[in-house]
């Protein structure tokens, strides 16, 4: 089958579309919008008819492809394939850290998105208690990894993991980065407030996090404040929090429009971010965004990303965070960590985007 209209044509695993607000979510619309942009023809591939609908509104001008749901790498490495072989596109991407068929067409060049390989950082707490799906993930991975034309990473971190558990080279494109928020939203809450926008993850380091704000709520700095978690799994949330004692010093926001998602973290006290690693952590870009302090860990890109803008802390030790939160609470250390924060923004901006010239010249290696 020819190309819908004699152009370049990007086939797209379009699967993550389907959870808004996720960074595979962010970085998959951004690389759409730039193909788009530069004259290629679409074709968005899914798994449900659902999301399908939702596609075809959502892009009109795109091919919208469903192939049925089955097993992880059975969709993968056998229908995908099969799609692959009859339609042909010039380039096929998956933006979700695996997905690259073992067998393609000698035509169609892959670019494969890498995230993070936190599952084999963490093999202990994620692949160790979970064979079937560690058995999945390794395969897809691997697969992913030796068949790609080119693999692009979130950062330059992440790109190091991968060069040293799999001597692969990648090259480095950061995920879509705001801009520095105009004019500031009214504040949702008239009580000073901590925010809190990590997930549950155990790596996000929940746990030590509210053993910090409790002591913080001691400190003269906190004594007035509350903390604000916001996220869709209020269902963890208030469990925890209720654990913890702190219920009434609390509020859950769950899901947030974007508007109200700007609102809630342009007007906080600080950002707190206690995760021990992350691929990229866009929390810490949106923070310097809004122009409000973050605090947070060191593992992964996190110091890539933070510069010299971020309260740095050990998120292990609840006293490490409740002082960075302190911190964060001091007018001279917000002004500085503020304006820093702002430069920071623009360094990230500049490494964002590019999407449209590496598929370019993916196709020269033709």
């Amino acid at each position: 089958m020819s190309p819908l209209s004699g152009r370049l044509v990007a086939a797209v695993d379009a699967r993550c579309l389907a959870r808004p607000g996720i960074g595979f979510f962010a970085v998959t619309k951004a690389i759409l919008d730039e193909l788009s942009e530069d004259g290629w023809d679409l074709a968005l591939v899914t798994d449900t008819s659902s999301l399908a609908g939702d596609l075809a509104q959502s892009y009109p001008a795109a091919e919208v492809v469903r192939l049925p749901k089955t097993t992880w790498l059975a969709w993968e490495q056998v229908q995908v394939p099969i799609w692959l072989a009859r339609r042909r596109p010039h380039l096929w991407v998956a933006p979700t850290n695996y997905g690259v068929p073992g067998i393609s067409p000698r035509q169609t060049k892959s670019l494969l998105v890498l995230h993070d390989l936190i599952p084999l950082v963490y093999a202990r707490t994620y692949l160790a208690g979970r064979p079937a799906w560690a058995a999945m993930y390794l395969a897809s991975l691997g697969i992913s990894l030796a068949s790609a034309d080119l693999v692009v990473a979130v950062s330059d971190h992440t790109a190091g993991d991968l060069q040293r558990l799999f001597r692969r080279r990648a090259a480095v494109v950061y995920p879509p980065v705001p801009k520095r928020l105009g004019c500031q939203p009214v504040a949702p809450l008239t009580r000073p407030y901590i925010l809190f926008n990590g997930g549950f993850d155990s790596r996000k380091n929940v746990p030590q996090l509210l053993a910090a704000f409790s002591e913080f709520g001691q400190s003269p700095e906190g004594k007035e404040a509350v903390l604000v978690v916001m996220g869709d799994r209020d269902d963890l949330a208030r469990p925890m929090l209720a654990a913890s004692g702190l219920a009434a010093s609390s509020v859950v926001t769950g899901y947030v429009s974007e508007e109200d998602k700007w609102a809630w973290l342009s007007n906080a006290l600080c950002v707190a971010y206690p995760s021990s690693y992350e691929g990229f952590g866009i929390v810490v870009a949106e923070a310097f965004a809004a122009g409000v302090p973050v605090v947070c860990g060191t593992g992964g890109s996190l110091v890539e990303v933070g510069g010299d803008a971020a309260i740095f802390v050990d998120p292990s030790r609840p006293a490490s965070i409740a002082e960075g939160l302190r911190a964060a609470c001091d007018p001279s250390v917000r002004a500085r960590v503020v304006e820093k924060g702002y430069r920071q923004l623009e360094m990230l901006r500049k490494r964002s985007g590019g999407w449209a010239a590496l598929a370019r010249s993916l196709l020269e290696l033709r």
